[in-house]
């Protein structure tokens, strides 16, 4: 495997983890909107939360079909592997989030 191989993976990697990393403030954040609305009774800030969903659900989808292809199209070692493994259980985790 060449180096520029290499530089590439990790790249994606790198991209998959800010990925997770921006879904997942989404998410702290939703949280936070949706225990407002709950403990509020506004039923109007429920609608707009169920209508933002999509800016989670979008990127997670995208960000699975990039745990596909990266290993795909770049040959990872066992570690590696191991790593985008666990990037994408998390994905996982994320998309099955009560909505």
């Amino acid at each position: 495997m060449t180096e520029e191989t290499r530089t590439v993976f990790h790249q994606g990697l790198a991209e998959i983890r800010t990925s997770l990393s921006e879904m997942s403030a989404l998410v702290v954040e939703g949280m936070a909107r949706v225990t407002r609305s709950l403990l509020e009774g506004d039923l109007e800030a429920a609608d707009r939360i169920i209508s933002d969903d999509d800016e989670i659900d979008l990127p997670a989808l995208e960000t699975e079909e990039a745990g596909i292809l990266i290993p795909a199209t770049q040959q990872p070692v066992a570690s590696d592997l191991r790593a985008l493994v666990t990037d994408l259980k998390m994905v996982g985790e994320i998309a099955e989030r009560p909505s």
